[in-house]
């Protein structure tokens, strides 16, 4: 699933630095890079809405974070898709 999402974002939006982040069971965020961010948030959440749809998970919410991407500490790597949950707000975990 991670693969997808990551094809429905780039395919859509056209952009290949940004991070899925799962907040919970029924919650992801997207974060993008500031240059172009609303012009691609717009394609990008249409997008993946639909997917999501198609999949039987339209109760999944998927909101535009604040924040840009991260790169993770240890490795300087951009992990396009990553769990963090409020209990777990400083781990990053691959999904």
């Amino acid at each position: 699933l991670p693969l997808a999402l990551t094809t429905v974002v780039e395919d859509a939006a056209n952009v290949h630095r940004f991070q899925i982040v799962q907040l919970g069971p029924d919650k992801l965020s997207l974060r993008l890079e500031a240059a172009g961010r609303q012009i691609a948030w717009h394609a990008a959440s249409a997008a993946l809405r639909g997917y999501l749809e198609r999949q039987s998970l339209g109760n999944v919410h998927v909101v535009l974070s604040h924040e840009a991407p991260r790169l993770e500490a240890r490795s300087g790597k951009l992990r396009e898709v990553i769990v963090e949950h409020p209990a777990t707000s400083r781990h990053h975990a691959r999904l």
